[in-house]
């Protein structure tokens, strides 16, 4: 029952001359004469139509409602083997997939929480806790999300890149770099299980990093297969036809202007996806600032700087018309600023020399050299 259905039933709900009397009664005792309307009790027949029935079922369902909520927000933090886990895999995360309202935001959901499950594998790789039984449930499930990602990502492709480029990258690069940690993470452990474990799952994990980059381009080039083996054919029609194909052709410039238009647009969406993953790298990098020494926060502070003046290139190149060059500057950031947040938060959770063999990026995917 939603808000609507709520406020509409409590508009309902009146007293009946009965219920005042009761009410009139109890306030003012001494000001009341006259016959006693006939008690309402739980026994009595009318006791369900009665106003305390009303509010004893409101204040069940505000009961039920608010229950429910608390256990969604203690879910939030489950791992696999709490008691709470399904709520969160069940309730919480279906929700955000229904309430996503376009295939962008749907693939964006099911990328976070692919990303969510290597996560929660890395908690109890930490806790010595990656059993067989919980690394089944996370790899079924993070396959699930990755594939309906990837699969999201192709389907929009051609209609919206900008935002396909968007959540591919930084889909391969977070997972890229929590796939690694996971195995770090693992090799460190000193429960034999839980490191054959985390290593089979961080196995798991690398093989979707560029998954959906590889369909594109097997798509690409069946496109382009048969494109050519349609020529003839197309050439045949247009000779047979040059007439109306010459009023239907746009005019000159103008299919290489939407061309650009739509590749800055893209190039402009992947701008702003990667401001904000770089300021939440930059938020991450103040909270882990007290456990690094200067040698890191130095070599951190040049990435970041590095980020920067891919962001300032990308943008001369947008303000040039050179949309191409802008989106490879852009997605190179993202990619960087992805991985730099990813590293960044395993560090503040698991605080122990994690951070430094990830501080090259060089292993790492990047939109380097993507059209």
């Amino acid at each position: 029952m939603n808000l609507n259905n709520l406020k509409h039933e409590a508009e309902k709900i009146r007293l009946t001359s009965a219920e005042k009397f009761a009410m009139r009664a109890a306030v003012f005792p001494t000001l009341q004469s006259g016959p006693r309307p006939q008690s309402v009790g739980v026994g009595s027949p009318h006791f369900f139509f009665s106003y305390q029935f009303r509010m004893v079922m409101a204040g069940l369902l505000v009961f039920v409602l608010a229950g429910a909520g608390t256990a969604s927000a203690a879910a939030a933090g489950a791992l696999p083997g709490d008691i709470l886990y399904p709520v969160k895999i069940n309730v919480n995360e279906a929700v955000k997939v229904a309430l996503a309202s376009t295939p962008a935001s749907r693939a964006q959901v099911h990328a976070e929480l692919a990303d969510a499950r290597v996560e929660e594998a890395q908690a109890l790789t930490a806790r010595g806790r990656l059993d067989a039984t919980a690394t089944a449930k996370l790899s079924d499930n993070f396959d699930e999300h990755a594939k309906s990602a990837q699969d999201l990502v192709q389907s929009i492709a051609e209609s919206d890149p900008g935002s396909a480029v968007q959540i591919t990258t930084q889909l391969d690069s977070t997972l890229a770099t929590n796939g690694a940690v996971l195995r770090s993470l693992g090799d460190e452990s000193a429960d034999k299980e839980t490191k054959n474990n985390s290593g089979r799952f961080a196995v798991r994990v690398l093989a979707h990093v560029g998954a959906a980059g590889r369909i594109a381009l097997a798509d690409s080039a069946s496109k382009e297969k048969r494109s050519a083996e349609a020529q003839p054919a197309a050439f045949s029609a247009a000779t047979q036809s040059e007439t109306s194909a010459t009023l239907a052709a746009p005019a000159p410039g103008e299919e290489r202007r939407s061309e650009n238009s739509g590749e800055g647009d893209a190039a402009a969406s992947i701008e702003i996806k990667a401001a904000q993953v770089l300021a939440g790298a930059r938020a991450q990098f103040m909270q882990a600032s007290s456990t690094l020494d200067a040698t890191t926060t130095a070599q951190l502070s040049a990435q970041f700087g590095a980020i920067d003046a891919l962001m300032a290139q990308g943008s001369v190149s947008l303000e040039a018309g050179d949309s191409k060059a802008a989106m490879r500057s852009f997605t190179e950031a993202l990619s960087k600023s992805a991985q730099l947040r990813a590293v960044l938060k395993a560090q503040i959770k698991y605080d122990g020399g994690i951070l430094k063999p990830f501080l090259q990026f060089d292993d790492h995917p990047s939109g380097e050299g993507s059209d």
